[in-house]
């Protein structure tokens, strides 16, 4: 009797919480000489995926490889050699961290903080780091100085680009603070590159979000 193989293809997203419609990484082919090919649509500068496969959707999961900037693997020794179900998952597990430069505008005109912002697409193990300091110009003086990690949640837009929160701050709590806005691509040495995330800085009131002012900030080359 002839064997026949099911192959059901799974999308995970890992520790990644994506609000768009659109996935970030879609399992597209799994084909007969046990290559799985996906896409990713960040951009992502050294990307390390993991693959793993089961024999049922709720698992248990086995880890089957890492693969670096690269989207697809070919199995040596698949499931699907024997008959039966199987389903793959993929998960993006680490990147390169993107850094920028930043600049606050309180609503007068000029830079009144400056620093750094770096900050992890795929969440491993933090969103990222920031690191602020008044320039000198600040007048109302509410913007967080100093140094923290960096928490928050992503959107992806059919145009490619990233709608991105990042609380500077312990969220969800009376007078935690915010950036929100749009991660932007361009293209650096001939790749797909996030060249500047700007928005507003949100200050977490009893009665809402309070803007306190824009934000602008730059990839360091």
């Amino acid at each position: 009797m002839k064997k026949t193989l099911t192959v059901t293809l799974l999308l995970a997203l890992a520790r990644l919480v994506c609000l768009a419609q659109l996935p970030v990484l879609q399992i597209t082919t799994f084909n007969r000489s046990g290559t799985l090919t996906w896409t990713n649509r960040f951009c992502t500068t050294d990307p390390v995926y993991e693959v793993l496969q089961a024999r049922s959707v709720t698992g248990p999961w086995e880890h089957a490889a890492f693969v670096t900037n690269q989207t697809s693997f070919t199995f040596s020794n698949p499931l699907g050699e024997n008959p039966g179900a199987v389903f793959y998952r993929l998960a993006c597990v680490s990147d390169v961290p993107l850094v920028f430069d930043y600049a606050f505008d309180e609503g007068y005109g000029f830079t009144a903080v400056a620093g750094r912002l770096s900050i992890n697409l795929f969440n491993f193990p933090g969103a990222g780091s920031w690191a602020f300091q008044e320039t000198g110009l600040a007048i109302d003086e509410r913007h967080p100085t100093g140094a923290g990690p960096l928490t928050g949640v992503l959107g992806l837009s059919v145009t490619g680009e990233v709608q991105a929160r990042y609380y500077l701050t312990p969220w969800r709590i009376e007078g935690a603070f915010y950036l929100e806005g749009t991660l932007r691509h361009g293209e650096v040495a001939g790749r797909c590159a996030y060249t500047e995330y700007s928005g507003t800085v949100y200050e977490v009131t009893f009665g809402g979000s309070d803007p306190i002012g824009t934000f602008v900030a730059t990839r360091v080359p």
